[in-house]
């Protein structure tokens, strides 16, 4: 039995979540939040499997880097910064002419969001299994 899975109740639920004892941990649910605000605007109240809420969520990218170099995140780097890190980590990232240094050699603010962004797929994923899981124990009970 396939079990659709409600959009509008999965926000819900990772709206109530108890807040993440880190600033990573925070952001993160802060991008689990906004993902699913922007798919609730265009797509049914419920998607039918776990794969096609993540087509929905990726809204046409191929995985979470492209999202976000899409534009799908937050974009500007002050913005990540001050979603992603605690306030002494936006001190040592700050340039004093303003702007922000890169997060390591290589790696780009951008890349640094593409990760949290693939957390927050991953925390939208776990609670919409355990939505389907707590539907499917339901209806056990039930004979048809």
């Amino acid at each position: 039995m396939n079990i659709s899975i409600n959009v509008k109740e999965l926000y819900n639920t990772i709206n109530n979540l108890k807040p993440a004892r880190s600033a990573w941990g925070r952001g993160v649910q802060t991008y689990a939040r906004m993902i699913l605000e922007d798919i609730i605007e265009y797509i049914p109240d419920t998607v039918e499997t776990v794969a096609d809420l993540k087509a929905a969520c990726l809204n046409g990218a191929k995985d979470w880097k492209q999202y976000a170099e899409g534009g799908g995140g937050l974009v500007y780097d002050h913005i990540i910064v001050n979603t992603l890190c605690t306030p002494s980590e936006i001190k040592r990232f700050k340039y004093k002419e303003g702007g922000y240094r890169q997060p390591g050699p290589g790696e780009t603010w951008i890349d640094v969001e593409a990760r949290a962004l693939y957390q927050a797929w991953e925390l939208i994923k776990f609670e919409a299994i355990k939505q389907q899981a707590r539907k499917d124990s339901a209806l056990e009970g039930v004979r048809v």
